[in-house]
C-alpha cells in the first residue's frame, strides 16, 4: 500500500495548493525537453471531415474535436479511428503515450476559443516530439514546433498540481482544421493512472486501446465510457462517441465528477479487484498505520501530550490544546508560507514517523494529522484514522476501488458512540471543523478485520453564515453614505479567509472594493478593515465605509430606493432555461442582511409595499421584511436566505429556477419616497410598521 500512502500525501497537498497558491507563470519557450517530431506523419484529412459544417455533439459549440487519439509507439494502421493505446511491453518501468487531436472550427467564437491550447502533465512526466498544424479552408497550412510551445510553471488543474505547456494558435478562421500531437513518457506503470477523455471541446469519436502488463487488470469508467473488451491480442479496447466538452454551469459538481475518464488498476488476483475486498484491504492498511505510527509513536510524543494537557480537565479543551499545537507549531509543507521551497520539499521524506515530525516541527498535511492522533492517544483518548472522500475533487463512488476516491486523511476521536473528525493538516480550519468537501460523504476507517465504511458528519446551514449589516443615510440628491460590515462564520469564513489571506494587504483591500463595486455600481469604499483574518477560531469580519452617488433614482419630487443595498446589481442565480448537471451548492449556508436607510425629513413614504417572502422550508428559505421607523424617517430592511440542502437533482431545475427568479425579483424591490406636500397619509408597510 505504499502507492496509496504517497497518493494521500500528494493528492491531499494538491487540494490545499488549489486555494493557497498562486501559480507563477514563466513564459519561456520550451528548450531541450520537447522537440519537433522528425518526419512527422500527419493523418490525411478525409472529404467527410472537410464537409462537416455544423457541430455534431453540441449545437452551440464553435469548435469540436473530430478525434482524440492517445496511442503508443506501435501505432495501429487504422488511422480512421481515434484511440488510447498504453503500451508497457517495451520497458516494464516506462510508459510512453502519443497524443493526436484533430479540431474543426465552425465559427469565429470557436476560433477564439482555440486561440491557445494547454497541455497539462504530471510533474514526473516528460513531453517531447511536439508538432502542430493549421489547415485553412483554402488549403493553406501553418505548422508549429518546439519554438512555439511555451513552458509554464506549476498550475492547478482539477485540484491537482500539473506542469503546463501552452501553444498559441493563430490564423484560425471558420472551416479550419487543427492537428496537435505530442508524446508523454514517465517511469512506472498504468496502475493507479487516470486517462482523461474529456477535453476543452466536445469529441466526435474516441477509441481506447490498453495493453496491460502481466498482472490482473481492471479499468474503472466514469461518465460515458462502457466496459473494455479483450480484443484477442491481450489488449483491452473500447470505442466511444459524442463525449461532451467542458460544462460551464453555475453551482455544478466538481470537474472530475463531470468529466469522462478511465482509471487503471492492477492486482494479483480477481478478488483484489472486487470493491468490497479492496476497501477491506484499505481498512487493514489504515489500521496498520494506526498501530505502528499512532499508538507506538514514542516517548517524546507521550511527553509532549502530557505537557500540553497538564492541568486541563475539560475534554474539549484538552483536544483543542493538542489541535492548536499541531496547527501553530508545525510547519505545514503543503501550505503557502511553510518556509520551505519546492526544491527543499522534494528532498524530504514523504512518509516520516510521527516522532520525526514532532522533532523537526514540520510535515506534510497528513503527517500533521497523524501527529494529532498520536498526541490524542497518549492523552488518553480512543483514536482511529480515516481516509475520506473530497467532493470538491470527485464524488464518492464505492464501486471505484481506488485511493483517489478517499484522498484526505482524518484523525478520529471517540466521543460516546460517535467518532469526531479532526484535520489540523488543513490550514485555516477551526478546531472541531472539517473541510466542507469532506462533509456528508464516504470515508474508510481503520479496521483489521473488515471494510469499515462510514459517512462523515455534515454541518447545518446555521453553521456557515454571512451577516451583512449597513447603517446608511440618503440625501436629497440620492447619494447613499454610511458604514457596513460583513461577518463570516463556518465554511463561509473558511473560503473567504483563504481567498484574502493569500493576498498582500493592498491587494486584499482592492479586491474587496472590487467585490462591493460589482454589486453596488458607483460605490466608493474606504477604511476597509479585516478582523480575525489569521484567527480561524473567531468569525472573520470586514468593516468598511461606503458612499454611492445616485444610489436612488431622483425624478422630480420623488426618490426611488432599493432597500436591499447588497442586492443592488446582483444577477439571477440561474440564467439558462435548460441545464445538464445537478445543482451542487458545495455546503449549506445562510445569508442575513440587516440594513437601515435614513432619509431627509422633508420626504415621506409614498409606496408602502414590502417585499414578499418567497419560501420558508427546512431546505430553502427566503424571508424579507421592511419597516418604517416612526421616530425618525428610516427604512429598516432585513433579508434571510437559507440554503439548507447541498445538492438538488437536475430533474427539478425548472422549478428551482422559477423559485430563485422570484427571489431575485423580490430582492430588487423598490419603494417610493415623495417630498412632503398634499400626501394625506403615509401608507403602512403591510401593517408591519415598526414602533421604534
Amino acid at each position: 500500500m505504499q502507492t496509496a500512502s504517497r497518493s494521500i500525501a500528494a493528492t491531499l497537498g494538491y487540494r490545499f495548493l488549489l486555494v493557497t497558491t498562486s501559480a507563477l507563470l514563466l513564459l519561456a519557450p520550451l528548450a531541450g525537453e520537447a522537440a519537433l517530431l522528425t518526419g512527422t506523419k500527419w493523418k490525411p484529412v478525409t472529404p467527410e471531415e472537410l464537409s462537416i459544417s455544423t457541430p455534431k455533439v453540441d449545437p452551440d459549440a464553435g469548435v469540436e474535436i473530430l478525434l482524440k487519439e492517445i496511442v503508443s509507439e506501435n501505432k495501429d494502421k487504422n488511422a480512421g479511428i481515434s484511440k488510447a493505446y498504453i503500451n508497457n511491453s517495451d520497458d516494464s518501468t516506462r510508459v510512453s503515450i502519443d497524443y493526436y487531436l484533430r479540431f474543426k472550427i465552425f465559427d469565429d467564437r470557436g476560433a477564439e476559443r482555440l486561440s491557445s491550447y494547454n497541455i497539462d502533465i504530471d510533474e514526473d512526466t516528460t513531453i517531447r516530439d511536439f508538432a502542430a498544424r493549421v489547415i485553412k479552408p483554402d488549403g493553406t497550412k501553418i505548422e508549429s514546433g518546439n519554438s512555439d510551445l511555451i513552458k509554464r510553471d506549476i498550475v492547478i488543474v482539477d485540484n491537482d498540481r500539473k506542469r503546463r505547456y501552452s501553444l498559441p494558435i493563430s490564423g484560425l478562421v471558420p472551416g479550419s482544421i487543427v492537428d496537435i500531437q505530442w508524446r508523454e513518457s514517465y517511469l512506472g506503470y498504468t496502475h493507479n493512472k487516470f486517462f482523461i477523455l474529456s477535453d476543452i471541446a466536445p469529441i466526435h469519436k474516441a477509441h481506447i486501446d490498453i495493453l496491460p502488463d502481466s498482472r490482473m487488470a481492471s479499468c474503472y469508467f466514469y461518465n460515458h465510457a462502457p466496459i473494455l473488451n479483450n480484443d484477442g491480442r491481450g489488449h483491452l479496447a473500447t470505442e466511444l462517441e459524442n463525449i461532451p466538452g467542458k460544462i460551464d454551469e453555475p453551482w455544478s459538481p466538481s470537474p472530475m465528477t463531470l468529466k469522462s475518464w478511465i482509471f487503471m488498476r492492477y492486482a494479483s488476483n480477481k478478488d483484489n479487484l472486487n470493491a468490497q475486498s479492496n476497501w477491506m484491504r484499505y481498512s487493514s492498511w489504515i489500521w496498520d498505520k494506526l498501530r505502528f505510527r499512532v499508538r507506538d509513536a514514542g516517548k517524546e510524543v507521550r511527553r509532549k501530550a502530557i505537557q500540553l494537557t497538564q492541568g486541563v480537565k475539560n475534554r474539549e479543551e484538552k483536544l483543542k490544546s493538542l489541535y492548536n499545537f499541531c496547527v501553530s507549531e508545525m510547519s505545514n509543507l503543503n501550505a503557502t508560507g511553510s518556509g520551505y521551497t519546492d526544491a527543499d520539499i522534494r528532498d524530504m521524506d514523504e512518509d516520516s514517523t510521527v516522532e520525526k515530525v514532532l522533532k523537526n516541527k514540520r510535515g506534510f498535511a497528513y503527517e500533521i494529522t497523524m501527529l494529532f492522533a498520536a498526541l490524542a492517544h497518549e492523552a488518553g483518548f480512543e483514536v482511529n484514522l480515516a481516509c475520506c472522500n473530497d467532493r470538491t475533487y470527485i464524488d464518492w463512488n464505492i464501486e471505484h476501488a481506488n485511493s483517489y476516491m478517499v484522498p484526505v486523511l482524518h484523525a478520529l476521536v471517540r466521543n460516546g458512540d460517535k467518532w469526531e473528525f479532526y484535520n489540523p493538516g488543513i490550514p485555516n480550519l477551526a478546531f472541531g471543523m472539517i473541510y466542507y468537501g469532506n462533509e456528508g460523504t464516504g470515508a474508510v476507517m481503520g479496521d483489521k478485520n473488515k471494510a469499515a465504511l462510514i459517512v462523515t458528519p455534515e454541518s447545518p446551514s446555521s453553521f456557515s453564515k454571512i451577516i451583512r449589516t449597513g447603517n446608511f443615510e440618503l440625501d436629497e440628491e440620492g447619494t447613499l453614505r454610511g458604514s457596513g460590515s460583513f461577518e463570516y462564520s463556518g465554511h463561509c469564513a473558511y473560503t473567504t479567509r483563504i481567498l484574502y489571506a493569500k493576498m498582500l494587504p493592498e491587494s486584499r483591500v482592492d479586491g474587496f472594493k472590487k467585490d462591493i463595486a460589482a454589486i453596488i455600481p458607483s460605490a466608493e469604499v474606504n477604511n476597509v478593515v479585516f478582523e480575525n483574518l489569521g484567527n480561524p477560531e473567531e468569525n472573520l469580519i470586514i468593516r468598511f465605509e461606503l458612499e454611492c452617488t445616485a444610489y436612488a433614482d431622483v425624478t422630480g419630487e420623488r426618490m426611488i430606493v432599493q432597500p436591499g443595498v447588497f442586492q443592488k446589481n446582483t444577477r439571477p442565480m440561474f440564467i439558462k432555461d435548460k441545464r445538464t448537471t445537478d445543482i451542487s451548492f458545495g455546503y449549506m449556508w445562510e445569508t442575513n442582511d440587516k440594513i437601515s436607510i435614513g432619509f431627509p425629513e422633508e420626504f415621506e413614504l409614498e409606496d408602502g409595499t414590502a417585499p414578499k417572502s418567497i419560501v420558508n422550508t427546512p431546505q430553502l428559505g427566503h424571508v424579507a421584511q421592511l419597516a418604517l421607523s416612526r421616530r425618525s424617517p428610516t427604512l429598516h430592511y432585513s433579508r434571510e436566505l437559507k440554503i439548507g440542502v447541498r445538492t438538488l437533482p437536475v430533474a427539478v431545475y425548472s422549478k428551482i429556477k422559477i423559485l430563485f427568479d422570484a427571489i431575485h425579483n423580490e430582492d430588487k424591490h423598490v419603494v417610493s419616497l415623495r417630498r412632503k406636500g398634499d400626501l394625506a397619509q403615509t401608507k403602512t408597510l403591510l401593517n408591519a410598521t415598526s414602533g421604534n
